[in-house]
C-alpha cells in the first residue's frame, strides 16, 4: 500500500511538472527619464540600474543591473527564461541600488512599484508578440523609465535561428530508430513507468501475503504437536512380579513334608594320595539312605 501511495504522489509531480508552461521574456529600455536634484550622490554612491522579475505565484526572483549611466547612451536589451509559470503572473519593478556612504552597506536609493507585465491570457506565439509587444511605464521618486517587453511561449528567442525551430516543431518524428529503438515522448515514458511500478508493487503484497499466511500455518501445526520428554504415569496401577495365590494349594500337616539333607563322605582311593573319592547320600526323613553318589578324581 505504502509502494503505490509514493508512486501516485511521484506520478502528480511529474505530470505537474510537465504540464506548468515556460517562457522567456526580451526587454528593451527605450527611455529613462531623471528629477534633477533628486538623486544625491552624498546620499547614494555608485548607483545601478536594476530590473526585478518575479512571479506571484512562483517564489523566484531575477535580478539584472548595470551602471547608471549605460542608461542616457544607449538603449539597453535584456534576456529573461522562466522554467516555470505563465506570463501573466509576471511581475517587474525597477530599483536604483548603490552604497550608504556613511555605513558602506547596500541601499535602495529608489524603487518602482511591482507591475504586472502582460494581462492578455491568450497564449501568444513569437510572431504575434513580436508585432504586438508590452509597453510598460515605470515611475520612481527620481526616474521615469518605459521598458519594452516580448514574451515567447515555445521558441528561445536568443538561441537560433525561428525557422529552424519551428521546421523541427513541424517535422514528424519517427516512430522507430536506426537501432529498432522506439521514440516515445515523456507522457508515455511516465504511463509505461507507472504500469511497472503498479505490477511490482501487487507482486510484492501478494508474496508478502503468501509468506504471512505461510508463516500463520507453520506456527499452527507446531502448536498441535506435543513433544513428551518425561514417560507418562499410567492411570491404572499394575503389579509387577506378584503371583496369584489361587492357583497353589496350602499344606498344613508337617508330617508330609520331606526333609532333604546332603551328606558328603570322601575317602581317598587306591592309587594316588591327592584324589579322592566323593561320595554324596540323601537321607530321607525315613532313615533309608539313597546313594546318588559320583565319584571325583
Amino acid at each position: 500500500m505504502y509502494y503505490i501511495i509514493i508512486f501516485f504522489n511521484i506520478f502528480i509531480s511529474l505530470t505537474n511538472s510537465i504540464e506548468e508552461n515556460h517562457f522567456w521574456v526580451v526587454g528593451e529600455i527605450l527611455s529613462v527619464q531623471w528629477k534633477r536634484g533628486c538623486l544625491s550622490s552624498e546620499r547614494c554612491t555608485n548607483p545601478r540600474f536594476q530590473i526585478v522579475s518575479e512571479q506571484s505565484d512562483i517564489e523566484e526572483i531575477q535580478r539584472i543591473d548595470f551602471p547608471l549611466h549605460s542608461t542616457s547612451t544607449k538603449n539597453i536589451i535584456f534576456n529573461n527564461y522562466f522554467p516555470n509559470g505563465t506570463p501573466e503572473s509576471l511581475l517587474m519593478s525597477i530599483k536604483i541600488i548603490g552604497i550608504d556612504p556613511l555605513y558602506n552597506i547596500p541601499l535602495d536609493c529608489d524603487k518602482t512599484s511591482s507591475i504586472r507585465t502582460f494581462t492578455n491570457s491568450n497564449v501568444n506565439h513569437s510572431s504575434t508578440t513580436e508585432k504586438t509587444p508590452s509597453l510598460i511605464e515605470f515611475e520612481g521618486k527620481c526616474f521615469t523609465a518605459i521598458i519594452q517587453l516580448k514574451k515567447y511561449d515555445t521558441i528561445c528567442p536568443w538561441c537560433s535561428d525561428e525557422k529552424v525551430l519551428d521546421s523541427l516543431d513541424n517535422k514528424t518524428i519517427p516512430n522507430t530508430l536506426a537501432l529498432g529503438q522506439v521514440q516515445i515522448n515523456q507522457i508515455t515514458f511516465i504511463i509505461i513507468l507507472g504500469i511497472l511500478l503498479s505490477i511490482i508493487s501487487l507482486t510484492s503484497i501478494a508474496l508478502l501475503f503468501l509468506f504471512l499466511r505461510q508463516r500463520k500455518e507453520i506456527k499452527n501445526k507446531r502448536k498441535d504437536i506435543t513433544v513428551c520428554r518425561y514417560p507418562q504415569i499410567p492411570s491404572t496401577k499394575i503389579k509387577i512380579g506378584i503371583t496369584n495365590d489361587d492357583d497353589y494349594e496350602t499344606i498344613d500337616d508337617k508330617e508330609k513334608l520331606t526333609s532333604v539333607s546332603v551328606q558328603r563322605n570322601s575317602f581317598y582311593s587306591s592309587g594316588y594320595q591327592s584324589s579322592q573319592t566323593s561320595a554324596t547320600s540323601i537321607r530321607s526323613n525315613y532313615g533309608i539312605p539313597q546313594d546318588y553318589g559320583s565319584n571325583f578324581i
